[in-house]
């Protein structure tokens, strides 16, 4: 029963259109070229999951999932004079109305995603970066919470365009990562969950123009950083582990 997993991203993976949101407005340019690879799947192919019966809590708990989603689109632009410095100015625009959620960074390959998100819930994922010498923007949007991404992304298997990109996701602990509690008051702690697999990971406290304020090595899989000499406002608890990077926003009230 479970190789439904497969099957649902080959056909999400492999449906060539034209998108809109991130993609449409800032890279409708590079949509036009002929040698780009497209990937673009309307609210309206995820909804006809609604149709699918089954007993097996596994796919309908996928199929929950996939009708929580309005879009997918994403964009691979090969053969750009500078993919690097496409992917950093990408990064300052996006950031203007996104948070920044992930980082991963490795050979050839560095990729950011950021979200639209409230009360837990994401509008819209964006993933964008350099892999391979190509340029790709990716986005997900719809009404989805963020554990339930990263757990149905590492159910999909298979070598299409896009799903290593998504592993990347999946994989790099950002559904068993937790900040807490958020707001906090000034001369509390905040804690800090994380996975086995991160101890020995740093964590920084970081101010909203990206200045260090306090830096801790997480030793175990629950940690403390304590507000007593932080002042009111907006800051990033910015997570560190093998290539890695996990943001999570924290405001410190009075």
């Amino acid at each position: 029963m479970k190789s439904i997993f497969p099957i649902v991203a080959a056909i999400l993976l492999s449906i060539p259109m034209f998108g809109q949101n991130i993609i449409d407005k800032y890279y409708s340019d590079f949509a036009a070229r002929e040698d780009i690879k497209s990937v673009y799947v309307a609210g309206k192919l995820f909804n006809y999951a609604s149709y699918i019966e089954t007993d097996d809590e596994d796919i309908q708990e996928f199929k929950d999932f996939l009708t929580s989603i309005t879009s997918f689109n994403l964009i691979s632009v090969p053969k750009l004079e500078n993919p690097k410095k496409e992917y950093q100015w990408g990064k300052k625009r996006i950031a203007k109305n996104f948070e920044e959620l992930l980082t991963v960074r490795e050979e050839n390959t560095n990729f950011s995603f950021y979200i639209d998100e409230e009360d837990g819930i994401i509008y819209e994922l964006v993933g964008i970066g350099t892999a391979e010498g190509d340029f790709i923007v990716g986005t997900l949007t719809g009404e989805i919470k963020l554990d339930k991404v990263a757990d149905m992304i590492a159910k999909i298997d298979g070598d299409q365009e896009g799903t290593e990109l998504l592993k990347r996701f999946s994989g790099s602990g950002i559904a068993n990562v937790n900040v807490y509690p958020n707001p906090v008051n000034q001369g509390s702690i905040i804690n800090i969950e994380i996975p086995e697999e991160m101890i020995g990971a740093d964590a920084n406290l970081l101010s909203v123009d990206g200045a260090v304020i306090t830096t801790k090595r997480l030793g175990s899989t629950n940690e403390t950083i304590s507000t007593s000499d932080i002042v009111p406002g907006q800051y990033f608890v910015n997570i560190e582990s093998g290539g890695v990077s996990i943001k999570r926003k924290v405001i410190v009230l009075r």
